[in-house]
């Protein structure tokens, strides 16, 4: 339990100069009314919170109301209990002999029960000080206690590290679970970094503007909830981003637009997704790409200096799309550590190993990654243990060479190479004796992907194993950059958007639109720390032919469900681009969580359930019946 209070004090004292800042942002907006007086707290009900009394209060009656954290009885006359509220914790003292009342209402509170105490305030002795507790040096003499509310038993015990209930339990009990000190510091985080943003942003002129949560239906992309109304066969759609009508905010002339817009997919959920999420979307007109990423730079700059006491530098560094997947693997790469991918076909050519002779004549490519083999991690099991996830995935199992001291390779492929040829593949491979090579060999995609997905995972194997390469106070922020507008999808075999199909191709490749769309390069850009997306843009078509052009003839879609778009470009349609950053996996990054989830007051699971309310849940078959919706049986 004293541990326990420690951890929501040391939380709490995080949280106060959030709510400092938060303060002082406010009054930026303020300039009629006067700042709001730190004595606001002070309500009917109490005149002070948890968090606030210091031995400047020594002396004062004061009225505190909050949750019993814990109660302690040691036998000598004295009751000892903390109080805790969303403010802090504070030690409140009764007397058992003199306040039999007070000591009725606090024994006969269980934990996390609601109360209120009235008492004076006083010093604590020196020896009895608790410098972990913002409010150590005090505690409060209580005259009365009134039980506000009892609490029923407790599913799991709120607050204490040692003891963390299943996210189930978490979930189903979410009201209770917001208690947790951690979940009270990333929710008052996720606030303040709202207000700060906003700030920055209304310093640059952007105005929040919202926009339908009820639309049209949008083909291609993710999968989008559809909501029945009463005319028979007619729905509208939850967007899965404002896309469409931010860009008609730049025809309607409003030049700078943002909103903190909620968005929905219905996809399978994982653990940097939800069906309901939030974004920080922008649009600018007569933009060009510098400047909207100047703006996305300025403000993660100014979250992570304020919000992470962090200083990150500009402008960030750029990679094509190419170099991403050519060095990395993945076009979100982690680039706190190295492990890069080398292509090795040219020394591997002409070995006698046939697997790699065939995927060559055939086009193919050989690449290959060199990992240390730290306190030999990557014994003949956990090399097992590689393959399966590789074959998980699909493709073909990687082939492993050990570098040996005298520069030979060990591997079953060994004896199919000559001296010179094992030569060629370590250098080409860029590895050091002790080095564990692993070559992937086929089409060039696949086996990028394949190597992007093996580094990461020998990256996690080497930090189990004690190897330290991702510092978790490190944040590599970078651009990736020069997409291709399209490819081929593996399943239909259509041609698909790689992104959406509102994005323009980059200057110089627009006549490859009519004679060969897949080698064209689309003027789009993520931004990316460590590893994970957090959002993406794109400067658009504002020409309605080139629009009309890339929707009818390239994607084949059926231009009504675009009509409003392509009616606004008609009429003058000023440049304009945009971006949208993931404001739920941004927060979770900052507030160093596992899961997105944490970040959220009422998330769903990752199959996209609530817990807490049960829902989706089935609805009496009357309720379809203004829908027009006849339910299975």
């Amino acid at each position: 339990r004293d541990s326990c209070t420690q951890l929501f004090d040391a939380l709490q004292q995080r949280m106060q100069p959030l709510l400092a800042r938060s303060l002082r942002l406010l009054r930026t907006f303020s300039t009629s009314t006067p700042p709001v007086p730190a004595a606001s707290f002070a309500r009917s009900q109490r005149t002070h919170t948890c968090g606030a009394l210091s031995i400047d209060n020594v002396s004062q009656k004061v009225t505190l109301c909050g949750w019993l954290q814990q109660i302690r009885d040691f036998g000598d006359g004295l009751l000892f209990a903390t109080l805790r509220d969303a403010y802090g914790t504070t030690q409140v003292v009764v007397n058992k002999n003199t306040d039999a009342a007070a000591v009725q209402a606090l024994q006969s509170a269980t934990l996390e029960s609601c109360v209120s105490i009235t008492g004076t305030v006083h010093s604590r002795p020196r020896d009895m000080e608790n410098q972990a507790m913002k409010t150590g040096k005090i505690e409060v003499h209580v005259a009365e206690a009134s039980l506000l509310n009892q609490c029923a038993s407790l599913p799991f015990v709120i607050g204490q590290p040692n003891a963390q209930p299943t996210e189930t339990a978490r979930l189903k009990h979410r009201f209770l679970d917001l208690r947790d000190p951690r979940m009270q510091y990333n929710l008052r985080t996720r606030a303040a970094v709202a207000l700060a943003v906003r700030s920055l942003l209304a310093q640059r002129d952007f105005i929040d503007v919202e926009t339908p949560t009820l639309f049209k239906r949008s083909p291609g992309g993710a999968s989008e909830f559809l909501v029945p109304t009463r005319e028979a066969g007619h729905f509208y759609a939850l967007p899965q981003s404002p896309q469409q009508l931010k860009q008609l905010l730049m025809v309607g002339g409003l030049d700078r637009y943002y909103q903190f817009a909620r968005c929905y997919r219905d996809e399978a959920g994982r653990g940097d997704r939800q069906p309901e999420f939030t974004q920080i979307d922008l649009e600018m007109s007569f933009a060009t790409q510098q400047d909207i990423q100047t703006v996305i730079e300025e403000l993660l700059q100014m979250v992570w200096k304020q919000f992470a006491q962090h200083d990150v530098p500009r402008p960030f560094p750029r990679l094509t799309y190419e170099q991403a997947m050519s060095t990395y693997g993945i076009d979100k790469p982690d680039t706190r550590f190295g492990f890069h991918l080398h292509d090795v076909t040219a020394a591997v050519r002409s070995t006698q190993m046939r697997f790699v002779q065939t995927s060559i004549a055939a086009g193919g490519v050989a690449c290959a990654i060199a990992v240390p083999n730290h306190k030999e991690v990557f014994s003949r099991s956990a090399i097992e243990k590689l393959q399966v996830f590789v074959r998980g995935t699909g493709a073909p199992e990687v082939a492993v060479f050990h570098v040996l001291p005298d520069g030979a390779l060990r591997s079953s492929h060994a004896k199919h190479m000559t001296s010179s040829e094992q030569a060629a593949l370590i250098a080409s491979a860029e590895a050091n004796a002790g080095d564990v090579i692993l070559m992937s060999v086929g089409p060039k995609e696949t086996v990028r992907a394949t190597l992007g997905r093996v580094r990461l995972y020998c990256a996690d194997v080497l930090e189990a194993a004690g190897l330290k390469l991702r510092d978790p106070k490190q944040f590599n922020f970078l651009w990736v950059e020069d997409f291709p507008l399209f490819e081929t999808d593996p399943e239909t075999g259509k041609t698909v958007s790689v992104h959406h199909p509102f994005t323009a191709p980059r200057p110089g490749d627009e006549q490859l639109l009519f004679t060969d769309p897949l080698k064209v390069l689309g003027q789009h850009y993520d931004v990316v720390l460590n590893g994970v997306e957090l959002g993406g843009g794109s400067i658009r078509n504002h020409t309605p032919a080139v629009q009309e052009h890339i929707l009818a003839n390239i994607l084949k879609e059926d231009l009504s469900m675009f009509s409003q778009l392509l009616d606004g470009l008609r009429y003058g349609a000023p440049p304009h681009g945009g971006i949208a950053l993931g404001f739920d996996r941004l927060m979770m990054i900052l507030c160093n969580t596992p899961s997105i989830r944490d970040v959220i007051a009422f998330p769903k699971t990752q199959g996209g359930r609530d817990l807490m309310a049960q829902c989706p849940s089935v609805l009496p078959a009357s309720d379809y019946l203004p829908y027009h919706i006849v339910p299975r049986t």
